[in-house]
């Protein structure tokens, strides 16, 4: 509609469905319109992939993360790291694996260090206040 491309809503669908996919949902989602865009003119091709451009990006670096993020419990930014930190380390498959993974990790983190109510209530039980880290002293003054 936008580039004057006919039939853009059923291709908009379509490559809605397509998005699905992981990674390359986008580039196969891209592929009918830009044939079409190529049989209208040349300059409607660039366009067409210029869109396509810009929205892949849009999405893979402002939407998946903050969605991925809230789904598992991850602060957005820890997400691209993730994604940044494994692709180096491990390629293709550290892509696929860093999101879970790191909500593997962070699971045990949660698992494995005491909470701020353990914390507090150990606290008011041996007279440390745990706000200030000084040792009251409730308990020496008799």
């Amino acid at each position: 509609m936008i580039l004057g491309i006919p039939s853009a809503l059923p291709f908009g669908i379509i490559a809605g469905l397509f998005e699905i996919i992981p990674y390359f949902g986008s580039v196969i989602g891209a592929f009918l319109p830009a044939l079409v865009a190529l049989s209208i003119s040349p300059l409607k091709l660039v366009f067409v992939l210029i869109l396509f451009f810009v929205m892949n990006q849009i999405d893979a670096h402002v939407v998946q993360p903050l969605v991925m993020g809230q789904q598992v419990n991850i602060h957005p930014v820890m997400v691209i790291v993730t994604f940044l930190v494994m692709g180096k380390l491990f390629g293709f498959i550290g892509v696929l694996l860093a999101v879970p993974a790191a909500a593997v990790i962070i699971t045990l983190i949660d698992e494995f260090t005491p909470s701020e109510k353990l914390i507090e209530s150990v606290g008011v039980e041996t007279g440390i206040d745990v706000q200030s880290n000084d040792i009251t002293q409730d308990h020496n003054q008799s």
